[in-house]
């Protein structure tokens, strides 16, 4: 056992229990063991000769030395000013390396730096610029960094409060570094836009103030940001402060400067790269650059699927959506290989981020970052890699999501009049300049597919036509017209060159550069009269998110499984022309019978035999396309309205699909799985299904009315018409699209097709906690109800043990009502209490309510065991918390004495400082020991039960006295005060005990027949004496069966416990909270204990 050495913990991170120290790990401690040995019992005049000594060897020990003191700053607070003086007593570079690997920590580490450590970063970046050390600028855009955007955690909150502080504090310092001032004004302008909610009103009204006072004093600094400048003032524009900000822009550009001109000069004025990458933490930028130059076509999925668990999960992080956006447009610009190769490309990650965007205000600001490079584009300043992404991404969902492209090229229309109205001529010729750049580049050959495409209403078509007409002129077709479209998924021919994208950019340097060594072009003056009218364009701060349809990203893969999987590169747009095949005639004059007909069995036959005719002349690709638009034309009044019956009954449910639609869902059903057949009509289906998306849970609902077949055959009907729409589908993504477009539409089909759903794709719905907020986000009282009675009955189960924990912690952002929803479905599962362990310790009692509450009355119905009491005691103690102490309040009613045992041991059990067991020679407290930080935080909970439960008496039980003695020998002299009154209970039980064995001894003069038994020690020995003396002291007197002639004897149990009963000392140290008379008069509470026993004598 001696032999063993148990793993210290990590000074300066907070490792998992999976999480091995690396090599920075060891090599920051064996500095600090270095510097110790150097300091160790030294003055500071021996101190200071034996480091100039150890500095003098060489390069290595000096770095080692400053090192060490990097450590022991970080770790060890109380004395850091201290060992401040020491570092910059010996350093002989002047912080050079000091300054480099602080900044290389807080770049790579910082997320995992303890708490404290991080409070004693921003000291000693306080403390360099006090003295001011060079180069301390880029420590602190490195720092700023760390704050992340969409996150109001309080962590994230005091990183950006307290680097506020610091700005504030040393203002003038600031003004030396231009740079530095405008990335403040940056980062503080976006994460105003996040600090929206009313609890945050004190903070938001500190970085207003004093990012509005560092733009009107330092306004020519300030401009060098660009253009996103204005973006993110339009965000924020509702606050009186930037709304009067906004005047001067518009109306008195001079009171800002002397030079300024107005908002034209700085949308001309591109953002450089070095500010768009400031809104991107170094974790987000390493996952990003991996995800766009690693990550392969068709693998990427779970790697967008972590990111969106990690950093867009809640909905405060919906704005972030924007950075994210804005970096991958300005900062990721891949070389020509890759973009050959089939790397997944840029619009594609784009296109992920915009379709999986719920919150309206959010999607229409994500729009706006991806079209900002278009508004005032100039061919001779920016660069064609901004503008190439926002047109692929229209490109490329054309086919498989029509709606994506439409929304894009709705809002591109709109914004040219509606961004900036008195200069829409200026906003126009930008677009127009974009337009003409990715023509004469080649990223497109010809807009006249993209603008003029069936798949787009006829509205749009006809504003994109008045917009654009330009672009669709014969002349613009001819050019493009025998070329292929230039991006990673064409062909090159032999002699033709790749697409003539720009690598270079002018502010391409490493982030660690001196930022005094950045050159910064004078921006352009840009003569022009001042503007007539304010944005109208800038969205109204709403906090509630709006539901909008996330539309899964339906990526066209690489070349080679586009040439296998793909029937027809066609399929991508509408070319202009004679192209178009003819319809065969059966089929023609079957849609035109179809479109007469009135009666609905007689169109039913005609459908019958459309059908017939589409499997008999193979129907597909374009021919496909042209069917699929006749019929959503002829049966556009079935995609209107509500199909499900007000009252479902089997006949009423029958009569419900016996529509024309559902004739072609009767043909796929009862054609086999092999048949190829099939195809021609999924073709068809997966054609009409972009025209009319309600088609997807039509087909869910008729799948469920039919009943000949079983679960796997209709599950694998609807994966087949998914992968008939695309190759790359995902059955989770899929689902939640169609039943979010059935829970707006009819929310009682919904809840009847819910069953079926986690039934039939248990796979794909079970754990999807998109899927799962459509349910409780529609549902109403009586609909729980049903959906709990189904559980109940076994007919279909919502939750695993496994997908428990992710859907709990995804809830925590929902509405009071959508998490009381949830539990209610929870509670009809037998799901173990194990599940919810892992969540206690990191709920906050006043921001997870709901779950905490619900958490709390399964506690209630069970049974105290040692994993729950650990768990428990793993919260963090504070007053105002009482999730623990009632959860143990109710557990003292019926398990009293369990209870104090499992306490009791616990806390012997964690009493060392690492949480493990104790040293058998160890009796006193030493200077360096110290109490175990989950021991301390048991202290805690047991110090609020002590001022909270005041009618029980679990502290005057053996186990939890005999478990206070043995942990407050390893407490230090602040911990001891810090929990005296607990300790107090402790004192006083020995006290007590040894008064009334006095008392024994007298009444019994006589000797005692049995051998007396060994007296408990009270501090010594190993915790396993402890824990076997508290609990077997108590049980071998009170169990032990009398002995004849010892009458004494017999009643020495119940006397004991009555005297314990009786004792007032837990009542009288209970109210020494709000009273100090015993602690200055000590000799109080003896005398008042005294006479309580004489009373009760």
């Amino acid at each position: 056992m001696d032999g063993k050495r148990v793993p210290q913990p990590s000074r300066l991170f907070a490792n998992t229990l999976l999480e091995s120290k690396d090599e920075f790990e060891d090599k920051y401690e064996r500095c600090f063991n270095t510097l110790q040995a150097i300091i160790s019992g030294k003055g500071d005049r021996e101190c200071n000769d034996a480091l100039m000594l150890a500095v003098a060897k060489d390069t290595k020990s000096h770095e080692d030395v400053c090192t060490g003191f990097i450590v022991s700053i970080l770790t060890e607070p109380d004395n850091a000013a201290k060992h401040y003086r020491h570092l910059a007593f010996i350093a002989k570079d002047g912080l050079h390396f000091v300054l480099a690997e602080l900044t290389r920590l807080v770049l790579d580490k910082f997320l995992k730096l303890k708490d404290p450590v991080r409070n004693q970063v921003l000291w000693f970046t306080k403390e360099m610029i006090r003295n001011q050390v060079p180069n301390i600028d880029g420590l602190c855009w490195i720092l700023m960094r760390q704050i992340a955007g969409g996150d109001v955690n309080q962590k994230n909150l005091w990183l950006a409060d307290s680097l506020m502080d610091i700005y504030m504090e040393n203002r003038a310092w600031l003004e030396k570094y231009p740079f530095l001032l405008a990335s403040v004004v940056y980062t503080y302008l976006r994460v105003i836009e996040d600090h929206a909610h009313a609890n945050l009103s004190a903070l938001r009204g500190k970085e207003v103030n004093f990012v509005v006072s560092l733009i009107r004093d330092r306004f020519t600094d300030v401009l060098v940001i660009g253009r996103d400048l204005v973006r993110l003032l339009q965000n924020i524009s509702r606050i009186p402060e930037i709304e009067e900000l906004w005047h001067d822009i518009l109306y008195n550009p001079t009171n800002l400067s002397p030079t300024f001109t107005g908002l034209v000069q700085v949308m001309n004025m591109r953002t450089s790269r070095r500010f768009l990458q400031s809104r991107i933490t170094p974790d987000m930028e390493k996952k990003l650059v991996f995800l766009t130059s690693q990550v392969r076509f068709g693998s990427h999925k779970r790697y967008q699927d972590w990111f969106q668990r990690t950093y867009l999960a809640t909905m405060e992080s919906q704005t972030l959506r924007c950075d994210l956006i804005r970096f991958i447009v300005g900062v990721i610009h891949p070389t020509n290989e890759l973009l050959c190769s089939d790397i997944i490309p840029r619009w594609a990650v784009i296109g992920w981020l915009l379709t999986t965007c719920t919150n309206q205000v959010a999607a229409s600001n994500a729009k706006l970052a991806l079209f900002y490079d278009w508004l005032f584009y100039d061919v001779e300043k920016d660069n064609i890699m901004n503008i190439e992404p926002a047109i692929l991404v229209m490109h490329h969902s054309m086919r498989p999501h029509p709606a994506i492209t439409a929304t894009l090229l709705d809002f591109l229309c709109r914004i040219i009049h509606n961004f900036y109205p008195a200069e829409q001529d200026k906003v126009r010729n930008g677009i127009y300049s974009s337009l003409r750049q990715i023509v004469d580049k080649r990223v497109l050959p010809s807009l006249s597919p993209l603008f003029d495409n069936q798949r787009l209403d006829r509205e749009l078509r006809s504003m994109l036509k008045e917009r654009f007409g330009v672009f669709l002129s014969s002349q613009e077709d001819d050019k493009g017209e025998a070329n292929p479209i230039i991006d990673k998924d064409d062909h090159y021919g032999p002699n033709e060159p790749g697409p003539a994208f720009s690598d270079d950019e002018e502010d391409d340097q490493p982030v660690m550069e001196s930022f005094e060594k950045i050159e910064k072009e004078e921006p352009p003056i840009m003569m022009g009269r001042p503007t007539q009218s304010i944005l109208e364009t800038v969205p109204p701060n709403i906090i509630r998110p709006i539901e909008v349809i996330p539309i899964p990203i339906d990526i066209d893969p690489p070349v080679e499984k586009q040439q296998n999987n793909r029937r027809n590169s066609m399929n991508h747009v509408t070319t202009n022309g004679d192209g178009d095949d003819e319809l065969e005639q059966e089929v023609t004059e079957k849609l035109e019978e179809l479109r007469e007909e009135k009666n609905c069995e007689k169109r039913c036959e005609i459908m019958d035999q459309l059908v017939q005719v589409i499997i008999s002349e193979q129907v597909e690709d374009e021919n496909a396309r042209q069917v699929a638009e006749k019929l959503s034309e002829i049966l556009k009044d079935q995609f209107e309205g509500k199909i499900f019956p007000e009252n479902p009954t089997p006949e009423s449910i029958e009569d419900s699909i016996g529509q024309p639609l559902f004739v072609m869902f009767r043909s796929l059903c009862e054609i086999s799985d092999i048949d190829p057949n099939r195809t021609p009509i999924l073709t068809v289906l997966a054609e009409l299904y972009g025209l009319q998306p309600r088609l997807g849970y039509y087909l869910l609902y008729y799948l469920k009315s039919y009943n000949q077949l079983d679960s796997k055959s209709k599950s694998s009907l609807y994966k087949d018409l998914m992968l008939a729409i695309d190759d790359n589908n995902s059955m989770d993504i899929c689902l939640v699209n169609d039943m979010r477009q059935c829970q707006e539409d009819d929310v009682a089909l919904f809840v009847w097709l819910t069953p079926d759903i986690y039934t039939q794709f248990q796979k794909a719905a079970i754990g999807n906690v998109d899927l799962l907020y459509l349910v409780v986000s529609c549902v109403d009282g009586a609909q729980i109800q049903t959906l709990v009675c189904h559980i109940i009955s076994r007919d279909f189960i919502m939750f695993k043990k496994d997908s428990f924990q992710p859907v709990i912690n995804a809830s925590l952002t929902w509405e009071t009502f959508e998490q009381y929803a949830l539990w209610q479905l929870l509670s009809g599962h037998d799901l173990p209490v194990d599940c919810i362990l892992p969540l206690i310790p990191k709920l906050s009692y006043d921001n997870h309510a709901e779950a905490l509450t619900h958490i709390m009355i399964l506690l209630k119905r069970e049974k105290p065991t040692a994993e729950l009491v650990k768990h428990l005691m793993s919260r963090d103690p504070k007053p105002k918390d009482r999730f623990v102490t009632s959860v143990l309040t109710c557990w003292i009613n019926e398990y009293e004495e369990k209870l104090g045992d499992l306490i009791g041991s616990q806390l012997c059990k964690q009493a060392s400082p690492a949480g493990g067991k104790r040293k058998r020679t160890q009796n006193t407290n030493k200077g360096g020991t110290s109490l175990g930080a989950l021991a301390e935080m048991t202290l805690g909970h047991l110090d609020n039960l002590r001022q909270t439960c005041k009618q029980y008496d679990l502290f005057n039980l053996r186990a939890i006295q005999q478990a206070l003695q043995t942990v407050r020998s390893y407490c230090t002299d602040s911990q001891k005060k810090k929990f005296s009154d607990l300790f107090a209970l402790a004192d006083s039980e020995s006290e007590d005990e040894s008064n009334h064995k006095s008392k024994q001894s007298s009444k019994n003069s006589k000797p005692s027949k049995s051998p007396a038994k060994p007296k408990a020690k009270s501090s010594g020995g190993s915790v396993r004496n402890s824990e076997s003396s508290a609990v077997s002291t108590e049980s071998e007197d009170e169990l032990q069966p009398p002995k004849k002639g010892s009458k004494g004897r017999n009643t020495k149990p119940q006397q004991r416990k009555r005297a314990i009963v009786t004792k007032v000392s837990y009542k009288e140290m209970a109210s020494s909270d709000y009273s100090t008379d015993d602690e200055e008069n000590p000799r109080n509470t003896p005398k008042k204990r005294k006479k309580m026993e004489s009373e009760s004598d």
